[in-house]
């Protein structure tokens, strides 16, 4: 009986002498791509020194990138740049990006919605505005809600979008007809509100003070507090993944906030990031992070008491925003549009649909200078295979009744095992 196994092995080093993707030539350091305006910009493909697990794919210059948006359907980026909307076909990320259009706003943007061929713009004085985007070349706007504070986050949930506005609290706004929008309620957070997230019936908001807001809406014309929970620093985002509720806590990186009692919130969790956590978002099991300075960030949150760093790319710019579909898109301040690619994101032979063998044993845990395998199924004379995460050999064994491989020779990084057609999705840290 052959036997295929694909365990993903991160092994993890207190030196800082780590080094990632180095694949760019010189002649390829840099390559132009045009703007709406017909200029030449100038795309830096920098050597990935300082990164973790993580590829440039492309980008798209422009300044004062701080949010954006994906239509997942339509390969559509759309880009918020000061008071401008850049929409951008990313259809191959790695070729040159097209723009398809600019859209023009009443002032600057701080977030951008996208859902349902509607985008919601946070305009800051502005209040929001609401786009039909249906057809990106000729993008039509349908209303704006001048808010009474400033706009700094928009969040739509059925009928009604959730504004963060900043000392005017959170306002709740019916946009049954999107043309229309009219204000239905609202909360008055103590501090200013920067952004917001609606789950089920209640609504998560944080404000500059640190504190997470947990608003019942199930009545959106008379929303009422359960509770509150204040962080260790100010709060930039908030989003909710499951009975959690992650908060990007500006210095102080990520809080992982269990609201599975919505009367009790509590931490079990935080990761701090070395720049200052702006964004996040959760894919999976893992949290993205914007990390303004230190770029974007990639923490594994498999076990959210026990969150780890397992990649991150130190932007050219300043990381504001980011969105994960197949690849990571990063408003990324006066570098623009920033595309990558991160762990279970690469493209290669080992995202192929492998059977999976509970029987299969990975030890030690953690691993220091070896791992190995036990299982009662591995016939004789399999081949084990190393991989990277690009898909390429490290190595190759032979496969008995039991294994042991040396990590002695492997660098730091995250890595997959294979044997033939079956794997364990296992996590396994290497300490050295």
């Amino acid at each position: 009986m052959v036997i295929e196994i694909f365990v993903v092995l991160l092994l993890i080093t207190v030196q800082n002498n780590l080094s990632g993707w180095q694949d760019i030539t010189g002649e390829d350091l840099f390559t132009e791509h045009t703007n709406i305006d017909g200029q030449d910009s100038i795309s830096n493909k920098m050597f990935d020194i300082d990164s973790l697990n993580c590829r440039f794919v492309g980008n798209w210059q422009t300044e004062c990138a701080l949010a954006l948006a994906y239509d997942s359907l339509r390969h559509l980026c759309f880009l918020g740049s000061g008071c401008n909307i850049y929409i951008l076909d990313v259809t191959n990320p790695s070729s040159q990006l097209r723009v398809l259009t600019k859209i023009c706003t009443g002032d600057f943007i701080y977030h951008l919605l996208y859902q349902n061929g509607h985008l919601y713009v946070a305009a800051r004085d502005a209040g929001i505005e609401i786009w039909d985007v249906k057809d990106p070349l000729s993008p039509q706007k349908l209303a704006t809600y001048n808010t009474p504070g400033c706009a700094y986050s928009v969040f739509v949930s059925g009928a009604y979008a959730f504004v963060a506005d900043d000392y005017a609290g959170i306002r709740i706004v019916d946009i049954s007809n999107p043309s229309s929008p009219y204000e239905v309620g609202y909360y008055d957070t103590p501090g200013y509100a920067y952004d917001v997230y609606v789950c089920d019936s209640y609504m998560y908001a944080i404000d500059w003070n640190g504190r997470l807001w947990i608003i019942n809406i199930a009545k959106p014309s008379t929303p009422y507090e359960v509770s509150n929970y204040t962080t260790s620093d100010y709060a930039e985002a908030v989003c909710v993944s499951g009975v959690y509720a992650f908060v990007a806590n500006c210095c102080a990186g990520i809080k992982i906030i269990d609201i599975s009692n919505p009367s009790l919130p509590y931490e079990v969790g935080y990761y701090d990031t070395p720049g200052s956590a702006y964004d996040i978002h959760i894919s999976g099991s893992y949290a993205f992070v914007a990390d303004e300075f230190g770029g974007v960030r990639i923490i594994d949150i498999a076990d959210p008491s026990t969150p780890y760093e397992v990649s991150y790319y130190d932007t050219p710019g300043l990381c504001y925003d980011v969105y994960v579909d197949s690849v990571i898109y990063v408003a990324d301040g006066d570098k623009g549009l920033q595309i990558y690619y991160g762990p279970t994101l690469e493209p290669s032979e080992l995202t192929m649909n492998y059977e999976y063998d509970k029987a299969i044993k990975i030890i030690p845990k953690p691993a220091n200078l070896y791992f190995a395998i036990r299982t009662t199924n591995t016939a004789q004379n399999s081949t084990l295979f190393l991989y990277d995460i690009t898909g390429r050999l490290i190595k190759k064994e032979k496969v008995k009744d039991s294994i042991s491989i040396s990590l002695s020779d492997v660098q730091s990084g995250v890595y997959f095992i294979k044997i033939n057609n079956r794997m364990l999705k296992d996590k396994l840290v290497v300490v050295k």
